[in-house]
């Protein structure tokens, strides 16, 4: 099949991750970086600009697909449509907020999900919503990793100590509002003085972060191979999901460390026993996990005195978990349902 992929493109992250599954597959495809193409010409400028980068490449794609796409106007998806009257229009979105306002409650954006023949979401919740509100054409894909970018890496000795703690948390700090208890648990694991790191921008200014995180923020980005260094040079990598109660809600990064080979410690988001094999609450940490889930700030130092005293137990979840993601969680693995999804309702 052709593929016309529009997104974006410059963070080298899901939109390169989802062409290459497709590609790695057999098909077709030419990406156009949308959101780049708004944010150098402005919203009006450029929602023309996409529509002449679609004309300029004569395509004749059997699918476009978008991929969150909230820079691409009504006005615009209806002209893209009127393009390609014979393609199946996608959009597969990597969030569950618009306008900072859950998908379910945004009114306003309902006639663009409208608009799409098959609507896919990462997080879960968002389809059950969705679907009691009257919606069909809305589909549970949850994101994935991809072995070519997220795999091991050899590090050298400088590599292994500029990277290394033994704990990390990969994200962004700040955002209050939609991740309200990130700084919390961050801070308790500082006062109790465990070796921290913290890898990922600062959203806002540096004086709303308390004086004891500051020092351990790095404020430096990492993705794909500077990621996985992050991953396997940290003893435990955190996972502090913005909504626990949002059901199949967990961050992409589950996927992108369990498959660098982290230990992966995560707050108990709904529905990751669903997934992974994972230790309930007040159950005991066990070497046949897959993950490790913590609930509370309390139980969260526990698990974290345990997991940094036990090596052999640690090493063996991080590697199920990883074995785990290889075999089921991968961008390519994403792609074939997707196409199975569309298959079966022709």
């Amino acid at each position: 099949m052709k593929i016309l992929l529009l997104g974006y493109l410059g963070d080298n992250q899901s939109a390169i991750y989802v062409g290459e599954a497709f590609k790695e597959l057999g098909h077709d495809v030419t990406a156009i970086a949308t959101r780049e193409i708004v944010a150098k010409f402005g919203n009006a400028e450029g929602q023309t600009k996409i529509l002449e980068e679609i004309d300029k490449g004569n395509y004749s794609p059997d699918i476009v697909l978008v991929l969150k796409g909230i820079e691409v106007l009504p006005k615009t998806l209806k002209q893209i449509k009127e393009r390609f009257p014979d393609a199946t229009f996608i959009n597969w979105f990597f969030d569950w907020l618009v306008a900072g306002v859950p998908i379910w409650k945004n009114e306003s954006y309902f006639d663009t999900i409208k608009m799409f023949d098959y609507y896919f979401f990462s997080a879960g919740e968002c389809v059950t919503k969705l679907k009691e509100k009257g919606f069909d054409n809305v589909y549970y894909l949850d994101e994935a990793c991809s072995p070519l970018h997220h795999a091991e890496v050899y590090m050298n000795a400088f590599q292994k100590k500029k990277y290394s703690s033994d704990v990390s948390f990969i994200g962004t700090l700040g955002h209050f509002n939609i991740h309200p208890d990130r700084v919390k648990y961050l801070l308790k694991i500082a006062k109790e003085g465990f070796e921290l790191r913290i890898w990922g921008r600062i959203a806002g200014e540096m004086k709303f972060i308390p004086m004891e995180l500051r020092p351990l923020c790095t404020q430096q980005e990492v993705i794909n191979q500077n990621h996985s260094k992050v991953v396997k040079t940290s003893l435990v990598n955190l996972g502090l999901d913005s909504n626990i109660n949002l059901w199949r809600g967990q961050s992409a990064r589950i996927f992108r460390v369990m498959c660098a080979g982290g230990l992966y410690l995560s707050a108990p988001t709904k529905g990751l026993d669903e997934m992974f094999k994972l230790n309930k609450k007040d159950e005991p940490i066990t070497d046949d996990q897959e993950i490790v889930v913590f609930y509370d700030e309390n139980d969260l130092v526990r698990k974290l005195d345990f997991l940094l005293e036990h090596d052999a137990i640690r090493e063996k979840i991080a590697q199920n978990g990883q074995k785990k993601v290889l075999e089921e969680h991968k961008f390519v693995d994403r792609i074939k349902e997707m196409i199975k999804i569309i298959g079966d309702k022709k």
